[in-house]
């Protein structure tokens, strides 16, 4: 169950990277450094929630 949590993470990362950041990117429409970072963490949580979902408890 762990990886497929991991699994999942990664696919909310993933789509969330493609239908935010390369379009913001691409656009030049970041409103500032405040959203860059925010955007930022939000996704490194993702990043490391996946690869905590594979150490067994």
């Amino acid at each position: 169950m762990h990886v497929s949590l991991g699994v999942y993470f990664l696919g909310i990362f993933l789509y969330l990277f493609k239908t935010a950041v390369i379009p913001l990117t691409a656009s030049g429409k970041w409103r500032g450094i405040a959203d860059i970072l925010a955007v930022g963490f939000y996704l490194s949580g993702a990043i490391t929630l996946f690869g905590i979902s594979f150490f067994r408890n």
